[in-house]
Protein backbone atom coordinates (compact mmCIF):
# COMPACT_ATOMS: atom_id res chain seq x y z
CA UNK A 1 0.00 0.00 0.00
CA UNK A 2 3.03 2.36 0.99
CA UNK A 3 4.50 1.74 -2.65
CA UNK A 4 1.07 2.58 -4.27
CA UNK A 5 0.97 5.84 -2.45
CA UNK A 6 4.70 6.89 -3.23
CA UNK A 7 3.85 5.94 -7.00
CA UNK A 8 0.75 8.32 -7.29
CA UNK A 9 2.29 10.44 -5.25
CA UNK A 10 5.18 10.64 -8.21
CA UNK A 11 2.78 10.65 -10.95
CA UNK A 12 0.55 14.02 -9.69
CA UNK A 13 4.23 15.83 -9.13
CA UNK A 14 5.16 15.07 -12.71
CA UNK A 15 1.86 15.85 -13.82
CA UNK A 16 1.58 19.23 -11.61
CA UNK A 17 5.14 20.00 -12.99
CA UNK A 18 3.96 19.98 -16.71
CA UNK A 19 0.66 21.72 -16.51
CA UNK A 20 2.85 24.65 -14.91
CA UNK A 21 5.63 24.86 -16.92
CA UNK A 22 3.19 24.16 -20.37
CA UNK A 23 0.51 26.93 -18.99
CA UNK A 24 3.69 29.34 -19.35
CA UNK A 25 5.03 27.90 -22.73
CA UNK A 26 2.41 29.29 -25.80
CA UNK A 27 2.73 28.28 -29.44
CA UNK A 28 1.36 30.52 -32.50
CA UNK A 29 2.13 30.69 -35.98
CA UNK A 30 5.01 32.23 -37.19
CA UNK A 31 4.70 35.28 -39.15
CA UNK A 32 4.54 35.19 -42.53
CA UNK A 33 7.77 36.66 -43.47
CA UNK A 34 9.40 33.84 -41.64
CA UNK A 35 10.36 30.37 -42.86
CA UNK A 36 8.76 27.18 -42.41
CA UNK A 37 10.44 25.62 -39.57
CA UNK A 38 11.60 29.57 -38.72
CA UNK A 39 9.67 30.03 -35.37
CA UNK A 40 11.19 33.16 -33.28
CA UNK A 41 11.21 32.21 -29.76
CA UNK A 42 11.06 34.97 -27.48
CA UNK A 43 11.52 36.27 -23.87
CA UNK A 44 9.71 39.44 -22.72
CA UNK A 45 11.26 41.33 -19.70
CA UNK A 46 9.55 44.15 -17.75
CA UNK A 47 12.78 46.98 -17.29
CA UNK A 48 10.76 49.60 -16.52
CA UNK A 49 8.06 48.62 -13.31
CA UNK A 50 5.06 49.16 -15.31
CA UNK A 51 2.47 46.84 -13.63
CA UNK A 52 1.28 43.96 -16.62
CA UNK A 53 3.93 45.62 -19.56
CA UNK A 54 5.52 42.29 -20.05
CA UNK A 55 2.04 40.09 -20.21
CA UNK A 56 0.46 42.90 -22.91
CA UNK A 57 3.57 42.52 -24.66
CA UNK A 58 3.72 39.22 -24.78
CA UNK A 59 -0.10 38.82 -25.87
CA UNK A 60 0.66 41.32 -28.57
CA UNK A 61 3.44 39.52 -29.87
CA UNK A 62 1.73 36.15 -30.04
CA UNK A 63 -0.70 37.92 -31.61
CA UNK A 64 1.75 38.92 -34.27
CA UNK A 65 2.63 35.37 -34.77
CA UNK A 66 5.58 34.94 -32.29
CA UNK A 67 6.27 32.39 -29.61
CA UNK A 68 6.87 34.04 -26.37
CA UNK A 69 8.06 31.53 -24.51
CA UNK A 70 9.11 33.34 -21.16
CA UNK A 71 7.51 36.40 -19.51
CA UNK A 72 9.21 38.20 -16.47
CA UNK A 73 10.88 41.11 -15.09
CA UNK A 74 14.38 42.33 -15.72
CA UNK A 75 17.10 42.46 -13.33
CA UNK A 76 15.53 45.72 -12.42
CA UNK A 77 13.14 48.57 -13.33
CA UNK A 78 15.83 51.01 -14.38
CA UNK A 79 16.15 50.07 -18.38
CA UNK A 80 15.06 53.86 -20.32
CA UNK A 81 14.97 52.14 -23.47
CA UNK A 82 13.08 49.30 -24.86
CA UNK A 83 16.15 46.83 -26.21
CA UNK A 84 15.55 43.74 -28.44
CA UNK A 85 18.82 41.55 -28.01
CA UNK A 86 19.76 38.56 -30.65
CA UNK A 87 20.34 35.69 -28.35
CA UNK A 88 20.94 33.21 -31.04
CA UNK A 89 23.44 34.36 -34.18
CA UNK A 90 19.84 35.01 -35.81
CA UNK A 91 19.71 39.01 -36.14
CA UNK A 92 16.87 38.81 -38.71
CA UNK A 93 15.27 37.43 -35.86
CA UNK A 94 15.54 40.00 -33.69
CA UNK A 95 15.11 42.69 -36.53
CA UNK A 96 11.87 41.30 -37.08
CA UNK A 97 10.91 41.34 -33.25
CA UNK A 98 12.23 45.28 -33.19
CA UNK A 99 10.08 46.01 -36.62
CA UNK A 100 7.16 44.98 -35.04
CA UNK A 101 7.44 46.60 -31.87
CA UNK A 102 8.42 50.15 -33.42
CA UNK A 103 12.12 49.49 -31.16
CA UNK A 104 15.39 51.09 -32.86
CA UNK A 105 17.87 49.37 -30.56
CA UNK A 106 18.75 46.47 -31.40
CA UNK A 107 21.74 44.40 -30.10
CA UNK A 108 23.74 41.08 -30.44
CA UNK A 109 24.09 39.29 -27.10
CA UNK A 110 24.47 35.89 -28.02
CA UNK A 111 24.29 32.85 -25.51
CA UNK A 112 24.21 29.42 -26.31
CA UNK A 113 22.23 28.62 -22.37
CA UNK A 114 19.41 31.21 -23.85
CA UNK A 115 17.39 28.31 -25.60
CA UNK A 116 15.33 30.97 -26.99
CA UNK A 117 15.70 33.62 -30.53
CA UNK A 118 15.70 37.00 -29.05
CA UNK A 119 15.20 38.54 -25.35
CA UNK A 120 13.05 41.86 -25.32
CA UNK A 121 13.91 44.27 -22.39
CA UNK A 122 10.97 46.90 -21.92
CA UNK A 123 12.27 50.35 -20.96
CA UNK A 124 10.33 53.63 -20.16
CA UNK A 125 10.65 54.94 -23.45
CA UNK A 126 7.17 52.79 -23.55
CA UNK A 127 7.93 52.17 -27.42
CA UNK A 128 6.18 49.15 -26.34
CA UNK A 129 2.81 50.99 -26.30
CA UNK A 130 2.93 52.39 -29.61
CA UNK A 131 2.37 51.52 -32.82
CA UNK A 132 1.34 48.12 -33.79
CA UNK A 133 1.67 47.33 -30.16
CA UNK A 134 -0.63 49.55 -29.20
CA UNK A 135 -3.37 49.34 -26.42
CA UNK A 136 -6.77 49.78 -28.58
CA UNK A 137 -5.19 47.67 -31.34
CA UNK A 138 -7.07 44.84 -30.72
CA UNK A 139 -3.97 43.43 -28.25
CA UNK A 140 -4.32 44.93 -24.54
Amino acid sequence: MGGALIGLSIVAGVTLFTVHREGRVYRADPPEDVEAGGRILVEVLNGCGAGGAAHHVAEALRAEGFDVVQIGNAPDFDYPTTVVMDRSGAPDKARRVAEVMGCAHVVRQVSSDAMLDVTVILGADGVWSRGRLAPGRGHW
